[in-house]
């Protein structure tokens, strides 16, 4: 911005729409990143808790995969959801469960190639349901995988060229470690990652239909 106030007039219109480009393209991730600070403090500030309620997680990832579906198809991507029969409702902060969905789908697929795809599996484990968000992509290296989850943290990869903020995955931990869950990341360089997390099953008889 300094440089078109300066040389405004001694600019090409081509050169002035690059500048201009540039300019939006950085406010636009720093945009990003404060909203991400103020929400991760919010998160860590946190009282009294998250509002835990019963709800149908397969529901809700199904919704999720509906959502960014648009996304996928634009970048040549597969995106697909695997469930259970009669998966439970868990317990949860519906709200919440949902930014981690939208974050870690988002994740994958911008780390995963045209022709890659990304999937979302739940299932029934010893401690609840498990979802998990899997992708073909790049991978983590040995070296990255036990940051990824740290605040402005970011790897070698596309994160940094789409100018993300670092934030999203530390954002999908504290919300989860209000539920008295972790993420798990397991991932292999050139295969792709997976990210994954429980949740524990509601005492009510609900179950999804």
């Amino acid at each position: 911005l300094e440089t078109l106030r300066l040389k405004w007039t001694d600019m090409e219109p081509a050169q002035r729409d690059t500048y201009l480009e540039a300019a939006l393209l950085n406010s636009a991730r720093l945009s990003r990143q404060m909203n991400g600070l103020f929400e991760l403090a919010q998160l860590e500030a946190r009282e009294p808790g998250p509002t835990m309620e019963p709800f149908p997680l397969a529901e809700l990832a199904q919704d999720v995969v509906m959502k960014f579906a648009p996304r996928a198809r634009e970048l040549g991507i597969g995106l697909t959801c695997r469930q259970e029969e009669g998966l439970p409702f868990v317990v949860g902060d519906l709200a919440l469960v949902e930014r981690v969905l939208n974050n870690l789908v988002s994740n994958a697929l911008e780390h995963t190639g045209n022709g890659g795809r990304v999937e979302v599996v739940l299932a029934t484990v010893e401690e609840g349901v498990r979802l998990a968000v899997c992708d073909d992509g790049r991978g983590i290296s040995p070296e990255e995988l036990p940051y990824v989850c740290e605040r402005f943290y970011r790897g070698e990869g596309g994160a940094v060229r789409r100018g993300h903020g670092g934030l999203g995955l530390a954002i999908c931990r504290r919300i989860l470690e209000l539920h008295r869950s972790s993420l798990q990341v397991e991932s292999q360089p050139g295969e792709g990652s997976c990210f994954a997390f429980t949740l524990r099953v509601a005492s009510s008889p609900h179950h999804e239909s």
